[in-house]
């Protein structure tokens, strides 16, 4: 996954890679998502390579980002507007 991806492709990456068995994440697009849906930029120094984030945690951040961005709070420098 690349950075230039859209917050919509992020976002259906989550949807579609956290209902497989691995379900994991490199730990910059588990931020990406966090911050779209409004938490403070994790410090991804602590965080692991990887994180697992599996269906349910992803639709809780899924649905979060897409409330956000429903209302414009675009938070994620290079995202296209």
């Amino acid at each position: 996954m690349s950075a230039e991806w859209t917050d919509e492709e992020l976002i259906s990456y989550f949807r579609i890679h956290s209902r497989t068995d691995r379900a994991l994440f490199a730990k910059a697009h588990v931020a990406r998502l966090m911050v779209l849906g409004g938490s403070p930029q994790p410090n991804l120094a602590h965080m692991p390579a990887f994180i697992a984030v599996h269906e349910t945690e992803a639709d809780l951040l899924i649905e979060l980002a897409r409330e956000r961005m429903k209302r414009h709070l675009r938070v994620i420098p290079g995202g296209k507007k």
